[in-house]
C-alpha cells in the first residue's frame, strides 16, 4: 500500500469517526431535547397538582372558619335562651317575695329582714345577668315594655297615657324583654 492509499484510507477512517461522533452528538441532543420535553409536561402536571391541592386547602380552611363562626353563634344563642330559662323561672319566685315584704313592712324582725336579704341577693345576681326591671309609676306608657290592663281617671299631677301603678313588675335582658309590666295606665 502506497502512502497515498494510506492517507485517503486513514482520512477515510477519520470522515466515518466525525460522522460518527457528529451522529452521535445529535443523537445526544435529541436525547436532552426530548428529556425537556418529556419533563415540561410532567413538571406542569405537578405544578398543577400543587396547586389543586392548595386550593383544597384554602376550601378546607375556608369551610372549618364557617363551621367555627356558626357554632359560636348556636352557643351564644343557647347560652342566652338558657339565660332566659332560667331567669323567667326565677321571676314567680321575686314576685312572691315582693308580696311577702310588701305585706309585712309594719312588722320587723329577723324573719323580715332575712326575706329583704334574700331578695336584694336576688337582684343582684340578675343585675350581674345583666337583666333590669322596666316600668315604674310616673312614666309613659310604651306597649313595647308595658302590658295595661287597668285604665284609671288621672289623679292630680299626672297625664294621661302615665303609669299609674305597677302591678307586675317587667325585665329585660339587654334589649329581649323577658316580661312586660303589667300596669294600671292613666285615660
Amino acid at each position: 500500500m502506497s502512502s497515498k492509499e494510506k492517507k485517503d484510507k486513514e482520512n477515510k477512517q477519520n470522515k466515518n469517526e466525525n460522522n460518527e461522533a457528529q451522529q452521535e452528538v445529535k443523537e445526544n441532543y435529541q436525547d436532552c431535547a426530548s428529556e425537556e420535553t418529556a419533563e415540561q409536561p410532567a413538571k406542569e402536571a405537578q405544578e398543577d397538582k400543587t396547586e389543586y391541592y392548595i386550593n383544597l386547602a384554602k376550601r378546607v380552611q375556608a369551610d372549618f372558619d364557617n363551621y367555627r363562626r356558626r357554632n359560636a353563634s348556636v352557643y351564644a344563642d343557647a347560652l342566652m335562651e338558657g339565660k332566659l330559662e332560667v331567669i323567667k323561672g326565677l321571676l314567680p319566685v321575686i314576685d312572691n317575695l315582693d308580696r311577702a315584704i310588701e305585706g309585712e313592712k309594719e312588722n320587723s324582725g329577723s324573719l323580715f329582714d332575712g326575706v329583704k336579704m334574700i331578695r336584694k341577693q336576688l337582684d343582684d345576681m340578675l343585675k350581674g345577668l345583666g337583666v333590669e326591671e322596666i316600668g315604674a309609676q310616673g312614666e309613659a306608657f310604651d306597649p313595647n315594655f308595658h302590658n295595661a290592663v287597668m285604665q284609671s281617671d288621672c289623679a292630680e299631677g299626672q297625664k294621661p297615657g302615665e303609669i299609674a301603678e305597677v302591678l307586675i313588675k317587667g325585665y329585660k335582658l339587654g334589649d329581649k324583654v323577658i316580661r312586660h309590666t303589667m300596669v294600671r295606665v292613666t285615660k
